[in-house]
């Protein structure tokens, strides 16, 4: 049952990230004047969207219950910050290394959030739509990690 489940994951992983891969190309396309590959680019990428979901769908019946899911995604997102750290360094140019700092603050604003994670708890979470920082309770002033207003978070 392992087997199945990594191999849908992989699919999965796969297939989005080609997805946004041929969204890249057809940015790129628009950006040189070439509607026909753009629209080419495009639905390459919506059909690996279409993969992606179909593998998402399989792996539904594949995961834990919530406890166990709980635990997981505070295992993933507590490593994740040092994954990033990992990244930073004085090799990337000054965007790159801005939005991999941008990655590590949200990811550790991500792990304290899941730590704190309470189903008696109340509050709505916003995300902001900019940088993915998750605020809990009332949407922020600005955003703590890029400053963005109030209007660029999206509630969930």
């Amino acid at each position: 049952m392992q087997e199945k489940t990594n191999s849908l994951e992989s699919a999965y992983l796969e297939e989005s990230a080609q997805a946004a891969r041929f969204e890249l190309f057809a940015m790129r396309a628009v950006n040189e004047d070439r509607p026909r590959l753009a629209a080419f680019f495009r639905a390459v990428a919506r059909a690996k969207n279409v993969h992606a979901a179909k593998a998402l769908m399989q792996l539904r019946g594949k995961i834990g219950d919530n406890e166990a899911n709980l635990a997981e995604a505070r295992e993933s997102l507590a490593a994740l910050p040092e994954a990033f750290s990992a990244f930073l360094d004085a090799t990337h140019d000054g965007p790159v290394q801005s939005l991999l700092t941008q990655f590590l603050k949200t990811s550790m604003n991500h792990k304290v959030v899941a730590g704190r994670f309470d189903d008696a708890g109340g509050g709505d979470y916003h995300v902001c739509t900019v940088c993915g920082f998750i605020a809990e309770g009332a949407v922020p002033e600005r955003c703590p990690v890029c400053h963005a207003l109030p209007s660029k978070f999206e509630s969930v």
